[in-house]
């Protein structure tokens, strides 16, 4: 990487970062023979990294870095984080010139670049200085934390010209690849804040029955600013059931689906029935343990004609006037803000990759006109690495 590390001082100026809050810069002129050497070297480095391999990143792989000395932990995280961006950039500079001259889709394009000028800023000589890399990453995460609904209006704009299959692709690895991110670059900022019962990103006693109940607390906030009414939420079964996993993605897959069925309930003239919820675990080896939660709602179904489209990127049942920016139609990723990006129809698609990320699986089972059973099952880390 140490080869590189010369274009950043003006990698900003070659692709500025536009942001809404804050003017533009005068470009500054560059000769065509620096301009030309700065691109090349840009373009030299997205074909090197994205062309590297990287491990799958699995729970059990997250626990072994995390127990390594935080210096090597350093390195592996901005070499993977930086590997990730140019697949991203790659993937960008792959898309037909007409997508890419898209202004939401160009704005993510730029955040990429503004995010790999952050990784190319820190000096193996740095890779010890805890603070600056902390302090790096978090701004990293930062750049990124509202990328989707811009991404989600380009692809819209450019889906009158550009194949359903494609975008279908380009988004399947993009999430992909985008969570991965989140997730290493969370786990080296836990490493550093070192919260309790936690291995880097990972929650060692993560007790699912409370982290529903606090997240079915604010999904019934945002029902009650929309609709003036919550839906009770009933765990019938596995209260007391702990279970290792990642925080953040609990929280992302629970806000989805409640906020799928309390609306449902509510919508149906059902808001005054629960939303019922089982929980189990089980060992499915000697080493290892899965989570499987039922959410039964009584909602009246999905239409047969919509069923078949829930995990399709941009398909939504939200009507254009019922936009909203309290979120209780809104699809962001952890970390992300509240926008109105209501009816963006990612919800259930990302939910999916969160589940399915670490080998787990999502089905819905709906009987239209009574409710809609949705049902995950996430694998947990081997329990001998915690």
């Amino acid at each position: 990487m140490l080869k590189y590390r010369s274009i950043i001082r003006t990698l900003s100026t070659t692709s500025p970062l536009k942001t809404s809050h804050k003017p533009s810069s005068p470009r500054p002129s560059l000769s065509f023979e620096k301009e030309y050497n700065i691109r090349s070297s840009l373009e030299h480095l997205i074909t090197d990294y994205s062309g590297k391999t990287i491990p799958q990143i699995t729970l059990d792989s997250l626990i072994n870095i995390s127990k390594k000395d935080i210096s090597t932990n350093a390195i592996a995280t901005i070499n993977y984080l930086t590997i990730f961006n140019t697949k991203r950039l790659a993937a960008f500079r792959a898309l037909p010139y007409l997508v890419v001259l898209n202004p939401h889709i160009s704005e993510t394009y730029q955040l990429y670049l503004k995010s790999l000028e952050i990784l190319l800023s820190i000096d193996q000589s740095e890779y010890k200085n805890f603070d600056k890399i902390h302090n790096s990453l978090l701004y990293y995460s930062e750049i990124h934390k509202d990328a989707i609904p811009s991404l989600s209006k380009g692809f819209q704009e450019v889906s009158k010209f550009f194949p359903k299959g494609k975008i279908v692709d380009f988004l399947n690895l993009h999430f992909y690849d985008k969570i991965n991110m989140e997730t290493i670059t969370n786990n080296y900022i836990n490493l550093i804040n070192k919260p309790e019962n936690h291995i880097g990103v990972l929650n060692t006693k993560l007790n699912v029955s409370e982290m529903l109940q606090t997240w079915a607390g604010l999904v019934n906030d945002m029902a009650f600013i929309k609709y003036y009414k919550q839906v009770p939420i009933q765990i019938d079964f596995g209260q007391d059931v702990e279970f290792p996993y990642i925080g953040i993605h609990l929280e992302y897959i629970f806000t989805e689906i409640l906020k799928n069925s309390i609306r449902a309930n509510i919508e149906s003239g059902n808001g005054d029935k629960p939303i019922k919820i089982t929980i189990v675990s089980n060992s499915i080896s000697s080493n290892r343990k899965n989570l499987s939660i039922r959410f039964r709602d009584d909602g009246g179904g999905i239409p047969p004609e919509v069923e078949k489209n829930v995990f399709d990127y941009s398909f939504t049942t939200v009507e254009k006037h019922e936009e909203d920016k309290i979120g209780m139609n809104t699809n962001s990723m952890p970390g992300e803000s509240v926008e109105n990006i209501a009816g963006m129809g990612y919800g259930l698609p990302l939910t999916k990759a969160y589940v399915e990320l670490f080998g787990g699986n999502l089905e819905l089972q709906s009987i239209y006109g009574l409710g809609t059973d949705v049902y995950i099952e996430l694998i947990g880390p081997d329990t001998s690495l915690l």
